[in-house]
């Protein structure tokens, strides 16, 4: 998967995943499964200031899991990318 951003989002993004502790692959296989267990962005797109922003009560919910995900992914406990396609084909015939 490759992502386009300018070094700028790129260098600042590494900081805080370094900051956090993982790397910036790590986050986003994070984001990926919470996108995939949720079947939606794990968060609310806004349009708030920084200043404005308040948590949100879904937000508060989804922590759980992408805590969950980042104990799977120290673990060890990931699935290759044929794997979830086979997955998600297998959800699709079932439905």
């Amino acid at each position: 998967m490759t992502v386009d951003s300018d070094e700028d989002l790129e260098r600042e993004f590494t900081e805080v995943c370094r900051e956090i502790g993982l790397s910036p692959s790590e986050t986003f296989a994070i984001f990926a499964r919470a996108v995939i267990r949720g079947r939606r962005i794990p968060f609310m797109p806004s349009a708030e200031g920084m200043k404005e922003h308040a948590v949100h009560e879904p937000e508060l919910s989804i922590s759980g899991g992408i805590a969950r995900d980042i104990a799977d992914l120290q673990a060890g406990d990931v699935i290759s990318r044929e794997k979830s396609r086979t997955m998600r084909a297998a959800r699709r015939r079932d439905a």
